[in-house]
């Protein structure tokens, strides 16, 4: 994808610490908000926005896709954890 607003930092995938999940990071070069919409090549039951060191944020709606949707304001690095119940 190219990157307009927001760009990501993670290739390839990058696993979680605690090696449950997949971690994808991007940041919004824009100085507005931006919407964004990942779909992961596999399926996840759980997905949350979490801290640079992985502490949850908060959960996001997996949809039945298994893509997810969040905001990133603008200039806001942004990382999401993908994984499973």
């Amino acid at each position: 994808m190219p990157c307009q607003a927001i760009c990501h930092g993670t290739l390839p995938p990058l696993y979680s610490e605690d090696e449950a999940g997949w971690i994808v990071r991007g940041y919004n070069i824009g100085a507005g908000d931006i919407d964004v919409t990942l779909k992961p090549w596999k399926a996840f039951s759980r997905a949350a926005r979490v801290t640079l060191a992985e502490d949850e944020i908060s959960s996001l709606p997996v949809a039945s896709d298994g893509s997810v949707s969040f905001t990133a304001r603008g200039h806001e690095i942004v990382t999401v954890k993908f994984g499973k119940d």
